[in-house]
């Protein structure tokens, strides 16, 4: 009887995982409005952020790990201003200032692609090009903004 109770052990403890954290993913907000404003929402699984709430931590991680251009090529920076918890998630919310549209500008999202191989972001953008919907998974290269 033991035997089969191991054997029960081993198929059921990987679903078990699964069911608590049956995926790895972040999704972001990205506004853009014509006075220069750049707003993002992120979410992520908090026991998967290692930066936590750590303001300087979380805008070293973004980065590196969010690498945003406005049209003409310069970086925009996007700089932490309030952490919540969502549940099992965290609400990060970020703010920077462009006086080039992002319109014609890249994105490139890799939020936990270096701690997981499944890990998609998914990454909703508002500007003045319109809206669109980007998916990033591990290996992908910045995409072009709308």
């Amino acid at each position: 009887m033991s035997g089969l109770r191991i054997i029960a052990l081993v198929v059921a403890v990987p679903a078990l995982i699964a069911a608590v954290h049956p995926i790895h993913a972040a999704r972001v907000e990205l506004v853009a409005v014509r006075n220069g404003d750049v707003a993002a929402t992120v979410r992520v699984y908090e026991e998967d952020f290692a930066p936590g709430r750590d303001f300087r931590a979380i805008s070293a991680y973004f980065d590196r790990h969010v690498i945003l251009t406005a049209a003409n090529g310069s970086r925009v920076l996007l700089r932490p201003v309030t952490t919540t918890t969502e549940g099992d998630r965290l609400r990060i919310v970020l703010v920077g200032w462009t006086r080039t549209p992002l319109s014609g500008g890249k994105l490139q999202v890799t939020l936990l692609h270096e701690k997981f191989d499944d890990q998609v972001n998914v990454v909703d953008t508002r500007n003045a090009g319109g809206k669109q919907q980007l998916v990033y998974l591990r290996g992908d290269d910045a995409q072009l903004l709308n």
